[in-house]
């Protein structure tokens, strides 16, 4: 039995981790596989900020290794936060993570000069209300609209 669900949540969480799985499919998988929402839940969610954490660093990695690049593409994102304002970038982050998944989110926020870490933040919020609503909604019986449904 151990190595049962020991599988399955290893499926769960290679599905989260994956960039057209993400959140969004993980839960529904595990629901599929005869998880408990709320443990698919619990599974993914960690396993979907993984990559975005990776992504990041490699992205910050990069910035430091050619400064004149990344000041580039910082100056143009630079105005676009300033027209829209901090928070309202923050909410569109929390808002569009789910739907778009962490890793166009984690390149975007890096290009808008967002730090890493108030972007793994906004990203994590996103990620974690819109799977706690999708389990929740699932655990009741209902299903919550994704990019793949």
């Amino acid at each position: 039995m151990w190595e049962t669900e020991l599988a399955k949540i290893l499926v769960i969480a290679a599905v989260a981790a994956s960039p057209v799985g993400e959140i969004l499919i993980a839960i529904p998988v595990g629901v599929a596989l005869g998880m408990d929402p709320l443990v698919s839940y619990i599974t993914a969610l960690p396993s979907n900020m993984a990559p975005s954490a990776l992504i990041l660093s490699a992205l910050d990695f990069f910035e430091k290794r050619y400064p004149s690049m990344s000041r580039y593409f910082a100056r143009r994102g630079e105005g676009l936060v300033k027209r829209l304002g901090v928070r309202r970038v923050q909410a569109a982050i929390v808002i569009i993570t789910p739907i778009a998944g962490v890793y166009a989110v984690s390149f975007s926020t890096k290009i808008l000069g967002i730090d890493r870490r108030s972007s793994l933040i906004y990203q994590s919020i996103g990620v974690a209300l819109y799977g706690l609503i999708e389990a929740l909604l699932i655990y009741q019986g209902l299903s919550l609209p994704g990019r793949l449904s």
